[in-house]
């Protein structure tokens, strides 16, 4: 398994230099606004990560790496782990900047890590929820679904709000304990994403 992480971490090393460009640029930019450093490295590192299925996809990968010893679990397992190495590297690297442009920002360092953690929780939120149906519908038409996905639960929740009022108890409790109900949620997807996953790829054929 340690060898499909290593060749994840090959195929995102070979749009380092990509990623290395928008780090820069977005530094610079965070030294006025370092909310933006906040959350644009995640999103970032999470789109190239998910690069890794079109490369796998287009170099038929999954008909030689299913041969091996466990393949097929152990594929789920090493993009899971991969994502979330991803994830968290980025966020390093994310609190690292905020650290360094928070001394003269009028942004309070606080805020600013509430901003990084939140993204870091909603992108593994995110790719939780994209691989089974990536893996399902290939690469492509994940995208599309999860762009529908996330449109339609917008607008429902806009309308929600519209026609809905929610106590101020309730948005309190839910602002104080903010990274809590992430973290949860993060655990909550992921052991059901993690299954399902497995399940519809035991059952592929290649």
């Amino acid at each position: 398994m340690l060898g499909l992480i290593k060749k994840d971490m090959l195929i995102i090393k070979g749009n380092l230099k990509f990623i290395l460009i928008i780090f820069i640029i977005y530094t610079i930019i965070s030294l006025q606004d370092n909310q933006i450093m906040s959350t644009i490295l995640p999103v970032i590192s999470t789109m190239s990560f998910i690069s890794t299925f079109s490369y796998d996809e287009y170099n038929k990968w999954d008909a030689y790496a299913i041969t091996i010893p466990k393949g097929r679990e152990n594929v789920i397992k090493s993009k899971y782990i991969s994502g979330i190495i991803i994830n968290s590297l980025a966020l390093m690297l994310t609190i690292a900047v905020a650290i360094l442009t928070s001394i003269n920002n009028n942004n309070s360092l606080k805020e600013l890590l509430e901003i990084s953690f939140i993204t870091y929780y909603a992108m593994l939120l995110l790719q939780f929820i994209m691989y089974p149906i990536i893996f399902k519908y290939g690469v492509e038409k994940g995208r599309i679904a999860i762009f529908v996905g996330v449109f339609s639960t917008v607008m429902s929740l806009s309308i929600l709000k519209k026609y809905i009022k929610i106590p101020k108890e309730i948005i309190l409790l839910f602002t104080n304990h903010i990274h809590l109900i992430f973290l949860l949620a993060v655990i909550i997807i992921l052991i059901p994403s993690y299954f399902v996953t497995r399940k519809i790829y035991q059952q592929k054929e290649f």
